[in-house]
């Protein structure tokens, strides 16, 4: 653990002296500035410490104790290598660091700003995109791994949750408590990803995404500073964070809102490919009915079947609401009806640890994400075929999934009516936001998967876009390496996020050191 009081009077030099990393520091400046820290000046004096990441990892691993800052000389730092839920992603950074504290953030973002040193955030690591959670040896990744926050307030109305976790800890602990909140899909999907990045889960209808849930961020600005951004407090950063991403800081605390446990009746059936288009028709017209009901469906597509969630709240023997599903006849009964919770169902269909990072990997990802408006059955069933025709190009152990996520107003509705809404500008209708994925073992088929994925979202966006259906909502925790998602969000919301980062990062530092992401710097 940094003690935080042997080096205050240093860094309170060394903060003040160099705020940024434009223009950057001469040697001499970052050696006299490194030497307030306490360091020895035969580490500086003829090596050019700006923008060096050795150079950044010896002053790291000088700050916090060994076990802290981890190098390639280090027993677990192929270990922390290898994290990320997609192969693709695994770099070899110069060092890592695992703060425990938001003054241990603190500290390190002063330091990497100082030195002029680019760096990654990793949360969980599940977002499968290269370098967005990783950097290369110029580089270093913060791991958020030991903010592992988990308190409930003493009414049990919120829960305050670091984002170094995963929901698979979380819903152990909080179903424990008699409450639970809006969480993953996945267990094994982390904390802070999933409520930046905006957060499906299983009823969003009724409770919006994961992100309109947050009431307070605990944000470790670029210049050290520690704030929280609340309706009421750094309202601008607040509203910018719910859509906005990795664009302001580092946060390292969330607080969201808690709810009594829900009972509900949910079951899995695994379909025969003949059934999928009947399945997809079914599925538009369930999204289209008025209100969200207490139903929901949720549903995945491989070349050879489609496995679909039918979850309802309440423990029901018959929902009404799933009549036009039940004359499709059924291959195989994945999950029987069961009364439970959410995270019973969820443990049940993938287990405690969940399929994500720190868990069993088939391999790399690489994703696409588009949105279209639901006038009718139409273009999903366009969307099936030309899925279809792009999982043609897939090579042996490569396999590719079709999931169009729906929802109805009432997913926009539930969010605007949390703490002022998003900034995510959702059309106020029924929707797909299409999910189409190729998994594959080997790194060496990035180039292929990339292709096929791209394939399917040229050819299906075209005629979204001349069937006048097509939303311009990129899902960023689906998204790929090219996506666009803050444009998407309208050019007023744009504007807003962009003027919020100047205000929050004027130097740039989250634009210009912060190694890649869905950036501000990539839209503008």
């Amino acid at each position: 653990m940094l003690s935080i009081t042997t080096w205050a009077s240093a860094l309170a030099l060394f903060g003040a002296a160099y705020a940024g990393p434009t223009p950057p520091l001469s040697n001499n400046a970052c050696s006299k500035s490194l030497g307030a820290l306490g360091l020895p000046a035969s580490w500086t004096k003829s090596i050019p410490c700006t923008g060096n990441a050795r150079l950044t990892c010896s002053v790291l691993q000088h700050l916090f104790p060994s076990n802290e800052t981890f190098t390639g000389g280090s027993q677990y730092y192929q270990t922390l290598v290898q994290v990320p839920y997609s192969a693709i992603c695994e770099k070899d950074p110069a060092c890592f660091v695992t703060p425990e504290t938001s003054a241990d953030v603190s500290l390190i973002m002063r330091v990497l700003t100082a030195t002029n040193t680019k760096f990654a955030i990793r949360s969980w690591g599940h977002l499968p995109l290269p370098g967005w959670n990783a950097v290369g040896s110029d580089g270093v990744v913060i791991s958020l791994e030991r903010l592992q926050k988990k308190v409930l307030s003493p009414d049990k109305k919120y829960a305050v949750l670091g984002p170094g976790q995963n929901w698979a800890t979380v819903y152990d602990w909080i179903e424990d408590q008699g409450v639970q909140v809006v969480g993953g899909r996945d267990p094994g999907v982390g904390v802070g990803g999933f409520l930046l990045g905006g957060g499906i889960s299983l009823f969003n209808d009724k409770k919006g995404l994961g992100l309109d849930q947050v009431v307070r961020y605990e944000v470790v600005l670029p210049s050290g500073k520690v704030v929280n951004a609340t309706t009421k407090e750094n309202a601008d950063l607040y509203k910018s964070l719910k859509g906005g991403l990795s664009n302001f800081g580092i946060v390292t605390e969330f607080e969201v809102i808690t709810s009594d446990i829900i009972e509900i009746n949910y079951e899995v059936n695994l379909y025969h490919k003949n059934a999928t288009r009947a399945i997809l028709s079914a599925y538009a017209d369930f999204l289209r009915q008025d209100g969200p009901g207490d139903a929901v469906v949720q549903l995945e597509v491989s070349q050879n079947s489609t496995l679909v969630f039918y979850g309802h709240i309440g423990h029901v023997s018959s929902a009404p609401e799933f009549k036009a599903f039940r004359s499709i006849p059924i291959m195989t009964p994945f999950l029987p009806p069961t009364n439970g919770t959410v995270a019973s169902f969820l443990f049940a269909t993938v287990g405690s640890s969940g399929n994500g990072a720190n868990g069993e990997s088939p391999g790399s990802y690489y994703h696409a994400s588009v949105a279209q408006k639901i006038p009718d059955s139409k273009l999903v069933l366009q969307a099936y075929d030309d899925y279809l025709e792009a999982a043609k190009m897939m090579a042996p152990g490569m396999s590719m999934y079709f999931a169009p996520q729906g929802f109805t107003s009432a997913l926009v509705k539930a969010g605007n009516a949390l703490n002022g809404g998003n900034i995510m500008g959702l059309h106020d209708a029924p929707q797909f936001w299409h999910d189409t994925y190729v998994t594959f073992p080997d790194v060496k088929q990035y180039g292929l998967a990339q292709k096929a994925v791209d394939s399917w979202e040229a050819a299906w966006t075209r005629k979204a876009k001349k069937e006048g259906s097509f939303l311009p909502i990129i899902y960023s925790n689906n998204g790929n390496v090219r996506s666009k998602p803050l444009g998407g969000y309208g050019r007023k919301n744009f504007d807003f996020i962009k003027k919020t980062a100047k205000k929050y990062d004027p130097k740039g530092v989250m634009q210009t050191l912060q190694n890649d992401g869905f950036l501000i710097r990539k839209e503008a």
